[in-house]
């Protein structure tokens, strides 16, 4: 736990939006899926870049069935933001 936890404060610490793309965090209810999320979101954001949080159930709500294609806008805002985590 401790070498997941120090990958992710560097992804965070060194986040780049021209050498990083979107982090989704997967497993089970009770890991502190949300609390390490929100805690890069605070990093990046100290930075200065943008960033949205997403719950996985409702950011797959936005994907239509069967094909799973992007619906045109999945989240109303201006533009994407650098770090979309969900």
């Amino acid at each position: 736990m401790g070498q997941l936890l120090a990958g992710l404060k560097d992804y965070a610490e060194d986040f780049s939006p021209a050498e990083n793309e979107s982090l989704m965090l997967v497993g089970n209810a009770g890991l502190g899926k949300t609390h390490a999320a929100l805690a890069i979101a605070g990093i990046v954001l100290d930075k200065g870049c943008d960033v949205i949080y997403v719950s996985s159930p409702d950011f797959l709500a936005r994907w239509r069935l069967p094909a799973l294609t992007p619906p045109a806008m999945p989240i109303p805002c201006c533009a994407p933001p650098p770090l979309p985590i969900c």
